[in-house]
């Protein structure tokens, strides 16, 4: 079962990750505005919370497989519909509806590998679906790319009608994908839930919220920045995805194994920091290189983080499929607010000259959190 499952996310993976980094700057060509730009991705993030919720609680009743169907096949038709549309709000409006698909999907898979693996080998089982589904992003950024550059140059078109075909390829890359879909929840490891990690579960919530932020502002505003402060254009930007999702999959499997052997919530603790500490550096640099690592940084913690939660969540016991869609509805919430809100910054606010100035700001208020999370369960020691 867990095979089909890591097909599935492959195939399913490189059909999203053909769209999601061309969709922010396709968007800006209509002549949307940042705050336009943030509301894409916030739209998006808001719908897959409210179906992450509520379709992890139905799962729990009903089975995982009806809502994977409907979210493959949801997810398909609305890239497809991209390519008749040139209005900025009706393309928000369609980004918004790939959202409650997204959210009928993902965390339904997650479940699958989760409950078919042992406590001992679980984040590295659900640290194996997000590799896979990493490196189907990533294949899927560079195909875009390639897709790009190849009609632009052999059709003579412009770049922002070009991106058209990749929305073909993209539906029919999702769509294909449903057939590695099977039928029943997979076998489960039956084992019982552990007292501490339940207490744990609260600060795993709040983690996963800010995780989301950052997040939201990495796939909205440090793409514009990277376009208007360094003047990448699309294909550079979906080539620079493309090599981060390949250089991203050490990392999320070395943290998977290191939260198998160890203390998982410590190695959260740790993921954690190393993503608040590289979003409070990265609006004080101009350098492109600099830039470029601590953006790197930033996305490994979040690909380390997302297995290793998941993982505590699934190990409490009780029921997963609630538990699964409130941690990734309370990180898509993160993922809502904050493309609004970095959308606005980037126009208004600007500390020590630059216009990213909100990762600084997210940063230091991270570390604080996490110092209060630490000290108080220090103390309860």
């Amino acid at each position: 079962m867990v095979i089909f499952v890591y097909f599935l996310v492959f195939g399913a993976a490189i059909g999203t990750g053909m769209v999601k980094p061309l969709l922010p700057l396709y968007l800006r060509g209509l002549g949307a505005s940042a705050f336009e730009v943030g509301l894409l991705v916030s739209g998006f993030m808001l719908a897959r919370s409210i179906s992450s919720l509520l379709i992890g609680a139905l799962s729990d009743r009903i089975g995982r497989t009806p809502f994977i169907v409907m979210g493959l096949l949801g997810l398909s038709l609305s890239t497809f519909a991209l390519v008749f549309i040139s209005n900025p709000h009706l393309v928000v409006l369609v980004r918004t509806l790939q959202g409650f698909f997204a959210g009928a999907v993902w965390p339904q898979l997650q479940i699958l590998v989760g409950e078919a693996s042992k406590r001992s080998f679980r984040s590295r089982a659900i640290g194996i679906y997000f590799i896979i589904g990493s490196l189907g992003m990533g294949i899927g950024s560079g195909l875009a790319s390639l897709v790009l550059s190849l009609v632009t140059r052999y059709r003579s078109i412009p770049e922002q009608d070009a991106v058209k075909w990749v929305f073909v390829i993209a539906a029919f890359v999702v769509l294909l994908s449903m057939a590695f879909i099977r039928e029943g929840k997979g076998e489960r490891v039956k084992e019982k839930s552990t007292e501490g990690t339940f207490r744990l579960g609260a600060w795993i919530y709040v983690f996963g919220f800010f995780m989301g932020f950052i997040l939201g502002l990495y796939n909205s505003i440090f793409l514009l920045h990277l376009k208007e402060f360094f003047g990448f254009n699309m294909r550079g930007v979906a080539l620079l995805m493309f090599l981060f999702g390949l250089g991203g999959i050490t990392f999320t499997y070395l943290i998977s194994h290191m939260a198998d052997k160890l203390d998982g919530m410590w190695v959260l603790r740790g993921i954690v920091a190393v993503a608040a500490f590289s979003s409070l550096f990265l609006p004080l640099t101009r350098s492109l290189t600099v830039s470029l690592i601590l953006a790197f940084f930033i996305l490994c913690a979040m690909r380390g983080f997302l297995p290793v939660s998941r993982s505590i969540v699934i190990s409490s016991g009780g029921k997963k499929g609630t538990k699964v869609g409130a941690l990734n509805s309370v990180s898509n919430l993160g993922s809502v607010v904050s493309p609004l809100i970095g959308g606005y910054a980037y126009d208004r606010l600007r500390i020590f000259g630059s216009r990213i100035s909100i990762f600084l700001l997210l940063g230091v208020l991270i570390l604080v959190i996490l110092t209060v999370e630490v000290v108080g369960s220090l103390s309860r020691r």
